[in-house]
């Protein structure tokens, strides 16, 4: 299965415009999760190719449960946790002005959301980190 919504970059509508996202570099590309765009929270995962100048959307290949996917916000903290292809997300801020506390899961390669049931206080503008042990 293909990933869908592949745009060339010098295309003005590749994606949104959006403001606070999160973002994070994966092999030869910049993945980002998210932000706010003209009055919405998104919950959109974008993959900008850096050696063909071309965004994709990384649409989630089962998205027919709203619960299956992330509400939409701006200001989430995200990880990249390499050894499990993982995009991970923290918080964030949602529709009216709601802040969240729950963390999720994307996996890149396998386009699915998990959310891990856990949740800490409500956070936005902050910033998670990954150290890995070798």
């Amino acid at each position: 299965n293909e990933p869908t919504g592949s745009h060339s970059a010098s295309s003005s509508s590749f994606m949104t415009p959006d403001a606070t996202n999160s973002q994070f570099l994966h092999e030869y590309s910049l993945v980002v999760f998210g932000g706010f765009t003209v009055g919405k929270h998104l919950n959109d995962v974008y993959l900008f190719n850096f050696a063909i100048r071309t965004w994709t959307e990384l649409s989630p290949l089962s998205n027919n449960d709203d619960d299956a996917v992330p509400k939409p916000r701006t200001a989430a903290a995200s990880v990249y946790y390499p050894t499990e292809d993982l995009l991970i997300i923290h918080g964030g801020i949602g529709a009216n002005k709601q802040v969240f506390g729950d963390v999720w899961a994307f996996s890149i390669s396998l386009r699915k959301w998990s959310n891990w049931s856990i949740i800490f206080a409500e956070k936005n503008l902050h910033q998670l980190k990954t150290y890995l042990w070798t």
